[in-house]
């Protein structure tokens, strides 16, 4: 899969937007539009809220235009954020998010998306009994994939700029080497803390799940093309 990735911080883009950016996939041979902008309320912060039938109304449209121009539409949930792990066993965390990605897909999703980046290190205060945020992560991409019979796109924990990113803004920018220091600090802390989710998903075996393995921008940087290649997951 080769393709745009909407998936930024920021304005989102409007429907005609979006099939201008079908238009210019399909003129340079790419194949995926990935939907999951980050400022989409019913996405993110308020991924358990179901989306409106209006707004059902037109992503079925915008996938139809997809299928007319050979592109593939990824959408997806990114429940991260404040998901109880404790739901695992059929709670209502887990039932909310294998709603969203059936409606997803009824609308007209080719694949569905699990997102479980930029989330905050708050892991204990809801992991459900489960030792580690990797096999808790690892389990829940599973349990989706078992209850809507998919294979999903999964976002491990690996891009999580934005809480140190944070900081800089607040705290390091004011200079100076122990400024840089204190910021390399939580970067090298972050990697630490991600390379559990990544190493965990690379390290265990079962049926694949499509895991994005670059992300590179585009010369617009509210834009993201991403190449993806599956790896094994199984817990």
């Amino acid at each position: 899969m080769r393709g745009y990735l909407e998936g930024y911080y920021g304005r989102l883009l409007d429907w005609s937007a979006r099939v201008t950016v079908l238009d210019a996939l399909a003129e340079h041979g790419l194949d995926t539009y990935a939907y999951a902008p980050k400022e989409d309320a019913r996405h993110r912060l308020r991924w358990r809220d179901p989306y409106d039938a209006a707004w059902r109304s037109d992503f079925a449209a915008f996938c139809r235009a997809a299928r007319a121009r050979g592109v593939s539409v990824i959408a997806g949930v990114a429940p991260g954020i404040d998901f109880d792990f404790a739901s695992l066993a059929g709670g209502a965390d887990l039932e909310a998010t294998v709603d969203k990605l059936a409606r997803l897909r009824d609308d007209g999703a080719s694949r569905l998306m699990l997102l479980l980046d930029d989330i905050d290190p708050d892991f204990a205060r809801r992991d459900g009994g489960i030792a580690s945020e990797g096999e808790a992560h690892a389990r829940l991409a599973n349990r989706l994939g078992e209850r809507l019979d998919a294979a999903l796109v999964v976002v491990a924990h690996w891009v999580t700029a934005a809480p140190w990113v944070d900081r800089l803004a607040t705290r390091h920018l004011r200079g100076g080497a122990p400024a840089r220091a204190a910021f390399d600090a939580d970067r090298a802390a972050w990697r630490a803390r991600t390379a559990e989710v990544v190493g965990f998903f690379a390290a265990t075996s079962g049926p694949p799940v499509a895991l994005p393995r670059r992300v590179c921008p585009a010369p617009d940087p509210a834009r993201m093309m991403f190449d993806v290649q599956p790896v094994p997951v199984g817990v």
